[in-house]
């Protein structure tokens, strides 16, 4: 049951209901698209009976809830070997989870900072990188191996390199400089991603004071 449920929602942002399994986050949201409509009691915007709350077509709530988004952070590995060691573990531990993604018949979408440059052209200066992280030979055939299993990178046909980056380093005027590195994937099972129509990352995001060192990844989606 929903009950006494209220949400500040601000205009022209993006908001999340987070909760355990079976606390009413799907109900809340299908109410408020109308998808579901209230067996009794009111949903109300600002004290009046609202008709609608969230203009979203079916077509797209339907579309957003057939996937399955997932977030990731990829240890860095960039403080020494032990941290390194730890990073592959983590690799190694996720193959078998993704694996069973793919073979469970739900469609995935797999985001976030992999902190692996898969290719050449996803950091400035590969000479710069030779003895570092990011780039060994071993971390880009772990990313390789989630692509081979199965999970597009979405992004990359759309917004090709070089020079296409995702975070820049905040030290030694690295932004400014084009100096960056592109660490942060969507990736996404063969459904998803077949309803890509559109991707880019965002710099423009990047820029002013108290901006993250990353820029959004953003994926527009068909219907």
């Amino acid at each position: 049951a929903v009950n006494n449920v209220n949400l500040d929602v601000r205009h022209a942002r993006i908001h999340a209901l987070i909760g355990p399994n079976g606390a009413g986050k799907t109900t809340v949201f299908n109410l408020l698209t109308k998808f579901l409509q209230p067996t009794r009691g009111r949903i109300t915007q600002l004290g009046t009976e609202a008709a609608v709350l969230v203009y979203f077509r079916k077509d797209i709530v339907s579309l957003l809830k057939a996937f399955v988004v997932q977030a990731f952070y990829i240890p860095s590995g960039s403080s020494g070997e032990l941290r390194q060691g730890f990073k592959f573990e983590v690799m190694d531990w996720l193959k078998p989870i993704l694996d069973a993604w793919l073979a469970s018949g739900r469609d995935y979408v797999l985001c976030g900072d992999w902190n692996i440059a898969p290719q050449d052209d996803d950091v400035w200066d590969m000479s710069v990188f030779a003895h570092s992280t990011h780039v060994s030979p071993l971390e880009r055939a772990a990313f390789q191996g989630v692509v081979e299993a199965g999970f597009t990178d979405v992004v990359r046909p759309l917004a090709p390199g070089p020079g296409v980056y995702t975070y820049w380093d905040y030290t030694q005027l690295r932004f400014p400089r084009r100096e960056g590195m592109r660490i942060d994937f969507v990736l996404g099972s063969p459904a998803f991603a077949g309803r890509v129509s559109g991707a880019f990352i965002d710099r423009e995001e990047r820029k002013g004071k108290g901006a993250s060192d990353h820029a959004p990844v953003v994926v527009d989606l068909t219907p």
